[in-house]
């Protein structure tokens, strides 16, 4: 049984880390490019939500800001690649999904999601998980929203070779799920599966299952759960079957011996009289 476990411990966290690393470079990638499109000053300093601005002036730069943003959206096809200003005005690439989720006021929403941080990753916007966010505060008027498809996630929550009984889950802080192989996004993972400590890299081992957990550096965790039930179900049923084997033979064994016993008591009683 030890071993056993020791050998899917080590397969589930080899899993998992391979995961965890997936979803990183996937998320950095977004935020790095999001680093490189706001590092232009002329846009960055723009605030839509200025009065005083020459409204002809300010239609050209939104027009420019939107070519510029949505080239840099066509790199991966992201929904959403845009700042939204104080006034919900917008320049970039924003969908008309999130456009409405956001509503009725986007930039406010959007600002609830920093939650006073600089930068953000948000899922389940009115309780939506179809798309993760990244949120970047621009200036005090304006912040950046990039985001994609949450099932773009799919090619790395597969679980791989002897992992095939195994769950793969992201999850926010509080242990809701942004997407797992299996559904149930927006729904809360099993309470057994929570550890509150925040820690990262380690692996759990108990007779039902081995869980292996990543948090990363937004809070959200990376968390495979192989159930173990099958694999030693399987392990009982064969001592059982090896244990009856053994058990038979000795009865087997016993009973040649009291059929053979009179037999030589016999032969012993004969050899005595001649």
């Amino acid at each position: 049984f030890c071993s056993l476990s020791d050998t899917a411990a080590d397969v589930t966290a080899s899993l998992n880390k391979e995961t965890e690393i997936a979803v990183k470079q996937y998320m950095q990638k977004l935020e790095n490019l999001s680093a490189v499109a706001l590092t232009k000053d002329n846009y960055m300093d723009y605030d839509a939500s200025d009065t005083q601005l020459d409204k002809y002036r300010a239609a050209q730069i939104e027009s420019e800001m939107t070519n510029y943003l949505t080239s840099f959206s066509l790199l991966d096809n992201y929904c959403d690649f845009a700042i939204i200003y104080r006034n919900d005005s917008h320049a970039g690439k924003l969908s008309s999904v999130t456009e409405d989720l956001l509503e009725p006021d986007m930039f406010q929403t959007l600002k609830n999601g920093l939650d006073g941080k600089k930068t953000a990753w948000v899922c389940g916007i009115n309780d939506d998980y179809n798309r993760i966010y990244y949120l970047r505060e621009v200036h005090d008027h304006a912040i950046f929203v990039g985001s994609f498809y949450t099932n773009e996630l799919s090619g790395t929550f597969i679980p791989k070779g002897r992992q095939d009984n195994a769950e793969l889950f992201l999850t926010d802080s509080s242990g809701r799920i942004i997407y797992s192989h299996k559904g149930k996004e927006g729904s809360m993972i099993s309470p057994k599966y929570i550890d509150q400590s925040q820690k990262s890299g380690y692996t759990l081992i108990n007779y039902d299952m081995i869980e292996s957990v990543s948090v990363l550096d937004c809070g959200w965790k990376i968390i495979t759960v192989n159930d173990m039930r099958a694999s030693h179900s399987i392990y009982v049923r064969t001592d059982v079957i090896c244990l009856g084997i053994v058990l038979f033979s000795i009865a087997v064994i016993a009973m040649i011996s009291i059929v053979a016993a009179p037999a030589g008591s016999a032969y012993a009683t004969k050899k005595s009289s001649t």
